[in-house]
């Protein structure tokens, strides 16, 4: 279940906010709280103020257990501008703005997963039919190869072997220009 805080007309700009919310997004909740505690940043306490009265809502309307919670949506919108005036030269003056902003969070439950463990080698199953009609099954491990047989990997280039190309295409362009300063000094030239 979806709960939804919002804060409206915080005087903050949302750049300036979308970098703390960058930070904590997707984090499950107690980690989100300490990591804004201690960001030395002026909206980490707006946006630690608006994640708590998410976890109100959750607690009080919908009766859901702080631990399970977790941020789904962190959203940083800009709000109204507020202009003001500063006096400048020659009895003008100079229109600049206030920017405000509207965090939004979204918190919802953590769901339950299965999670399934793969085996590195996955076992091979023989069945077989012994008298009385009972069926007896042998888990033999995945075959290897020995150690005189080798393993067919494929090689793919990476990216550092295409900077290594490129490196090389260069210093045969710096050679020849080289050479050609070379030869305009040899000739008289400047």
């Amino acid at each position: 279940m979806e709960i939804k805080s919002q804060s409206n007309y915080i005087r903050i700009t949302p750049r300036k906010a979308r970098l703390v919310a960058s930070a904590v997004r997707h984090l499950p909740l107690e980690r989100a709280l300490i990591t804004l505690e201690r960001l030395p940043k002026r909206a980490a306490f707006f946006i630690k103020k608006t994640i708590e009265s998410g976890i109100a809502n959750a607690e009080n309307n919908a009766k859901l257990s702080k631990d399970r919670l977790y941020i789904k949506q962190l959203t940083v919108d800009e709000g109204p501008r507020f202009k003001r005036w500063r006096a400048a030269s020659r009895g003008t003056a100079h229109q600049y703005q206030k920017q405000t902003s509207h965090i939004t969070v979204i918190l919802d439950e953590m769901k339950e997963s299965k999670v399934k463990i793969k085996n590195e080698k996955p076992a091979r199953i023989a069945t077989q039919s012994v008298a009385g009609g009972l069926k007896v099954e042998k888990i033999t491990p995945k075959e290897e190869p020995k150690k005189g047989e080798k393993k067919i990997v494929e090689v793919k280039k990476g990216y550092r072997e295409k900077i290594g190309m490129e490196s090389k295409q260069r210093m045969k362009s710096n050679q020849y220009q080289k050479k050609a300063t070379v030869t305009r000094k040899v000739i008289g030239g400047k």
